[in-house]
């Protein structure tokens, strides 16, 4: 009881020194609602405004991991969570906020495997090959929502809390895909829409975009494979609230244009 009464006067602390609150509600409708897909890409300066620890909020986290979600985001995950437990049903945080630089450093990464994985098959790739390759399962750096703040990945011990496919095959997976809407998140890369999302499913990934859109996308069928409907496509069409220039933060800026990998990694 003692840890948890300082873990909860930390996270109050963190938010008001950090300047994050008050943010206005169309802010933070604005920012929860911007379109991250191969199209649309966050700036590099761009930070989510009330950034907390998820531990702090009694939930499941991989590791202890120092974990951070938005503030908005968390307090949903947690009531999502908490009903979740109440029907048997296990789910662990495993990644959440990934800043610009650590998206960067997270592609290259996943670029260099690709390399050696073609070297070990006896094959050589350039550079070029290397990105494409990566980039059918890892976002290039400011075109992931983890940036947002209000993404997570997130598994279940079912499947020893690794971020694998066989994840809807669990009762985890079935109990998100069934009822994540109704807490607002949304599945954004749901197997069977790899050609319209432009990445390789990926049912462990959930973003939170509040209940009225996740409502109005499950209404949509959005998770069926027959349906065009994507999470970034859907958001993408959909006006943002207008928000204010006098907020603590500047809000994250939106490009349309596809950002392509600099000719050296880590510059």
């Amino acid at each position: 009881m003692l840890v948890r009464l300082v873990s909860l006067l930390l996270l109050a602390l963190s938010v008001a020194t950090a300047g994050l609150l008050p943010v206005s509600p169309a802010c933070t409708d604005h920012d929860r609602l911007l379109p991250v897909d191969r199209t649309h890409a966050l700036d590099a300066r761009s930070v989510p405004r009330t950034l907390v620890p998820l531990a702090a909020f009694d939930v499941p986290v991989l590791g202890n991991r120092n974990l951070q979600l938005d503030y908005g985001a968390a307090l949903a995950y947690t009531q999502m969570i908490k009903v979740a437990r109440a029907d048997g049903v296990q789910i662990i945080a495993v990644s959440g906020y990934r800043s610009f630089d650590e998206q960067r450093y997270t592609f290259y990464r996943w670029t260099q495997w690709e390399t050696e994985q073609a070297a070990a098959a006896g094959e050589t790739i350039d550079e070029q090959t290397a990105i494409a390759r990566a980039n059918r399962y890892s976002a290039l750096p400011g075109h992931s929502e983890h940036q947002l703040g209000t993404a997570l990945d997130v598994s279940t011990p079912e499947i020893a809390d690794e971020l694998i496919a066989d994840l809807v095959q669990t009762a985890a997976g079935r109990w998100l895909l069934a009822h994540a809407h109704q807490y607002g998140w949304v599945i954004s890369y749901p197997p069977g829409k790899e050609a319209l999302t432009g990445f390789n499913a990926e049912p462990w990934h959930i973003r939170y975009v509040g209940v009225q859109v996740a409502s109005e996308l499950a209404g949509l069928r959005y998770l069926d494979m027959q349906s065009n409907v994507t999470v970034g496509g859907y958001l993408a069409g959909r006006p943002l609230p207008v928000c204010s220039a006098a907020t603590p933060k500047p809000r994250p800026a939106v490009t349309q244009t596809p950002r392509t990998w600099p000719d050296r990694f880590g510059d």
